[in-house]
């Protein structure tokens, strides 16, 4: 019987370690049951970069002038220089204030007033006052020319300004004015 005893025993112990990892294996379904109730929420959302084509820009005049003035020692003149301009200093500075390449076209808004008014004159370097970009009085608001066909962003081009004249009515300054039409697009 002693036998018998021990074996009892062995099988009551067997009996405990099996309902010890049953209970554990328990634990383990109800936990994964409650934790499998929590569902995630998803939600996507679009990400888009908009950026807007700027095409502004400003120019600057020769020394403090605020208008394209031409001021001649009289009524007849051949290539006489804007005002404060020099080889030194360009009549006219445009700068790209936008975010992409421009281009500029350049005309007249309206008629010269000033009678005598033989051309307008523009270019790229100090020297060369005939040859870049030229108005005339029988074109100058029908000839819209482009006198930059692509400044960089943050970049800038130079032009000398010239005119010249046969008989030019005398005037007061700022008497006769005309619109020098600057309009920027997409290089």
């Amino acid at each position: 019987m002693v036998r018998k005893k021990k074996v009892v025993r062995k099988r009551g112990e067997k009996m405990k370690k099996i309902n010890k990892i049953g209970s554990c294996f328990l634990a383990v379904i109800v936990l994964f049951a409650f934790t499998s109730i929590v569902i995630a929420d998803v939600s996507n959302i679009e990400v888009t970069w908009y950026v807007p084509g700027d095409t502004s820009f400003s120019y600057d005049l020769a020394g403090a002038e605020t208008e394209i003035v031409f001021a001649p020692s009289g009524q007849n003149f051949n290539n006489q220089s804007m005002r404060s301009q020099t080889s030194a200093i360009p009549g006219l500075n445009i700068s790209n204030d936008g975010n992409k390449a421009i281009k500029i076209n350049a005309t007249f808004a309206d008629a010269w007033y000033a009678s005598g008014i033989a051309n307008f004159n523009m270019s790229i370097a100090p020297t060369d006052n005939s040859t870049r970009y030229y108005w005339t009085n029988a074109n100058e608001t029908t000839s819209n020319q482009t006198i930059a066909s692509s400044i960089a962003q943050g970049s800038y081009e130079e032009w000398w300004i010239w005119s010249s004249g046969t008989g030019v009515t005398e005037s007061a300054e700022g008497a006769d004015k005309s619109t020098f039409r600057l309009t920027s697009s997409s290089a």
